[in-house]
């Protein structure tokens, strides 16, 4: 509050925020504490709230009600044309062969996290430099090594996961309307991977919120 406007992000918010299942420890002074923060008696004014994880299933439910995290979002893997682009970016100061074309590698790497991408674009430096400490380039070859080292981790069951609670709780939550003049919350995937976001304001309001911060700051 003192210091707004501003943006408050909890990474792995399912640590944090865990269900308290009857429990009295501190992790459940914790999470008592910021749902009072969230929507005690003093309103949050020109403060965006951003939370991140990739076990939704274990946040606590009061966190996940009207005004709190109340919205939810599935973000899911990098499509063909997201994993290009992400490859772009970790290879933009690597001195990469003419032979490696990042559509093409796009296209091999179906169902990598962007993390699982930028650990690719690494290997593929690391192997140039382990076949040659004076190489100029990172060829496709040194690619079609690092394929081999660093695969998709994402499982087929974990996406159904997340599939199926994104079903189950867009069922519970649909019919909800959640204030967001002045504050917003959402929770966002806390990797490059499939994760969640909940917010108590439409896309278009949380953007306006955010821009909003920016400028003012």
């Amino acid at each position: 509050r003192a210091a707004s406007p501003a943006i408050i992000f909890f990474d792995e918010i399912d640590a944090l925020a865990g269900s308290r299942s009857g429990g009295g420890g501190v992790g459940s002074r914790v999470l008592s504490q910021l749902l009072s923060e969230m929507d005690g008696i003093s309103p949050l004014r020109r403060v965006l709230v951003v939370a991140a994880t990739n076990r939704p299933d274990l946040i606590d439910a009061a966190l996940l009600r009207p005004g709190r995290f109340d919205r939810l979002i599935h973000v899911k893997l990098p499509n063909c044309a997201d994993r290009e682009h992400v490859l772009a970016i970790h290879t933009r100061e690597t001195p990469l062969h003419g032979d490696v074309q990042l559509d093409h590698l796009a296209q091999r790497t179906h169902g990598y996290s962007g993390a699982e991408l930028a650990a690719l674009c690494r290997e593929a430096a690391l192997t140039a430099l382990q076949e040659d400490e004076a190489a100029q380039h990172v060829c496709a070859r040194h690619f079609d090594t690092a394929l081999r080292v660093v695969t998709p981790r994402t499982s087929q069951d974990t996406l159904a996961f997340y599939e199926a609670y994104e079903e189950r709780a867009s069922g519970t939550i649909s019919g909800r309307e959640g204030s967001c003049s002045d504050t917003a919350t959402s929770m966002v995937p806390s990797k490059p991977s499939d994760g969640f976001k909940f917010a108590a304001a439409s896309a278009d309001e949380l953007q306006a919120e955010m821009s909003r911060l920016t400028v003012a700051s």
